[in-house]
């Protein structure tokens, strides 16, 4: 196995430790099949999210139609205030 290969699988095993399985609806994603849905930090819920701390929003999905111009995006979210 490659060291990258380790390091890789290592981050994924940290990661998932932080997370909590986030009961949800897809409400119709067109083009795919949401699977899971996570929210990092966050070990219970409800996850409460700061105003001014990072978190990560993490979801899988399977496409049922074919990609034909896939693109790479990121999208950040400015919370207004409070927790969410």
């Amino acid at each position: 196995m490659q060291l990258s290969s380790i390091v890789i699988s290592g981050m994924i095993l940290n990661l998932s430790n932080l997370a909590y399985a986030i009961s949800f609806r897809d409400c119709g994603s067109p083009g795919a099949s949401v699977t899971t849905f996570s929210i990092i930090p966050c070990h219970s819920l409800p996850c409460v999210l700061t105003k001014g701390h990072e978190f990560t929003v993490l979801f899988t999905f399977t496409a049922t139609t074919q990609a034909w111009y896939p693109r790479d995006f990121t999208q950040a979210a400015q919370l207004s205030s409070g927790n969410y």
